[in-house]
Order: structure tokens, then C-alpha cells, then sequence
């Protein structure tokens, strides 16, 4: 595997000396799968006995940390083990694995991206994503349409310039 060399600024100012196959889309394609895979072991084995959908996406991360913590951990030694990568430094409690350091924090770090990257990927029932925006986006007004209504109501003009919509959302 080829890396970048000892005398590179980069390394000297980096945790991790990171392999050159990185900048292919390696990382990425092993965080998207990981975590969607995690969505799939939530949908098949603990959607089904969950007695309400009400915290789903908060069942998905835990499930998809708890999940991805002990699959990481198995990823990263066997990944030491063949030398596709080795931290060079580590900050921590260290796992010494084949003669390897493996920083158990870097372990419980990319468990809350597979975590996260699982909550992306759910879906509401339309197809859209779930987890974003994290309110009601059918007829509900921003934020700034309520401060601007509400400062035309103290500035004493009401009635100009307001819907019938603006007026109900007020009174409500």
C-alpha cells in the first residue's frame, strides 16, 4: 500500500499517516455501506420489536453505535494486521494488535459516522430524508416570517401587508 513519505509536512502535522487511497473514495464507500448496512440490521432485527415509532431515529444511532462499535473494531485489526494502514500516533487507550497500535477512541469515533451516516439514510414514508429538517415543513412558517408579522402587529400595521394566513398563524 503506498502511503505518503516521513518527510511530507502533511505527516509531520497529521495523527495518522493515511493511505494514498484514501483520495479514491475509499473512506467514503467504507463509512455509506457500513452505515446503511447498520440501517438494514436496524430494519430487519429491532424495528420489528419496537412498540412505537415515535424515537426511531434516535433507535437508529444507538443501534447503528452499538452495532458498529465491535464490527469497527474487528475492520480496523484485521486491517492492521495486513498493514493497509498504521497509526503512527495515538492518543488514549491503545489496543496492541499485531504489534500495531490501535487507538480505541478512533474505535468509538468512526461507530458515531457509521451512527450518523445510518440516521442520514432513514426515509419517512414519502421517500424523503427523515432526519432533515428536523421540524415540520408542511405550511409552517420560518422563523423570520414570524418575527416580521409580529413586528408589523407592534408597529401598528396590522392590516397591511398580512395574509389571512399571517393572521391565523398570530391568533393560534
Amino acid at each position: 500500500m503506498a502511503h505518503f513519505p516521513l518527510s511530507w509536512h502533511y505527516f509531520n502535522t497529521s495523527p495518522l499517516l493515511e493511505p494514498t487511497l484514501s483520495f479514491l473514495g475509499g473512506y467514503a464507500s467504507y463509512y455509506v455501506l457500513t452505515g446503511v448496512g447498520l440501517l438494514w440490521i436496524h430494519r430487519r432485527f429491532v424495528e420489528p420489536r419496537l412498540r412505537s415509532a415515535r424515537h426511531r431515529i434516535l433507535s437508529v444511532f444507538i443501534t447503528g453505535f452499538i452495532v458498529g462499535l465491535p464490527l469497527n473494531a474487528l475492520m480496523q485489526s484485521l486491517w492492521l494486521k495486513v498493514g493497509l494502514f498504521v497509526y503512527t500516533e495515538a492518543a488514549g487507550p491503545v489496543l496492541h494488535v499485531a504489534g500495531r497500535q490501535l487507538p480505541l477512541l478512533m474505535v468509538i469515533y468512526d461507530s458515531v459516522l457509521f451512527a450518523v451516516v445510518a440516521v442520514l439514510c432513514v426515509s419517512d414514508d414519502n421517500g424523503r430524508p427523515r432526519s432533515w429538517p428536523p421540524w415540520p415543513t408542511t405550511n409552517t412558517p420560518t422563523q423570520a416570517s414570524r418575527c416580521t408579522t409580529r413586528m408589523a402587529i407592534c408597529s401598528g400595521r396590522a392590516n397591511r401587508g398580512l395574509s389571512t394566513d399571517d393572521r391565523k398563524m398570530l391568533s393560534d
